[in-house]
């Protein structure tokens, strides 16, 4: 049985994008493009007070088309000005990105640093995530 919170969420959801993939304790999952899905919560006035988000990072995989940096950059300020109409006032977007080759620029740049006038969260701080992974380097610093 879901709790009071989630069935109204489930009910407002169903409302504005239709049922969901899947949804069971709380968690429900939506299967589609985030974008038209994000777009077609914003008509609906629908309003979230977290979001958590580790979209593509512009680096090849397979399911994400490669784009130029200055296209990858647009698609982020896109979907970003989506999630920002969809958050509550006391709402809080944390958002997890990588680092990208910038040519002439750097190496490993921050993501998020290259977002950061077009979006119109305030960015507070950043998190680091230790793992073993990612953009160390045995010729130079990382």
């Amino acid at each position: 049985m879901q709790c009071r919170a989630t069935q109204q969420a489930l009910s407002l959801l169903e409302k504005a994008i239709g049922k969901p993939y899947f949804s069971d304790n709380g968690f429900i999952l939506y299967h589609g493009d985030s974008l038209e899905l994000l777009a077609e919560l914003s008509r609906h006035n629908f309003q979230v007070k977290l979001t958590l988000t580790s979209p593509p990072y512009n680096i090849g995989k397979e399911y994400e088309p490669k784009r130029s940096i200055s296209g990858y950059i647009d698609w982020c300020e896109h979907w970003l000005g989506l999630i920002y109409q969809l958050t509550h006032d006391q709402g809080s977007f944390w958002l997890n990105l990588g680092y990208l080759r910038v040519p002439d620029k750097g190496r490993n740049v921050p993501i998020p640093y290259l977002l950061w006038d077009k979006t119109q969260f305030y960015l507070i701080q950043e998190v680091v995530w230790k793992y073993g992974a990612g953009v160390a380097a045995k010729k130079y610093l990382s």
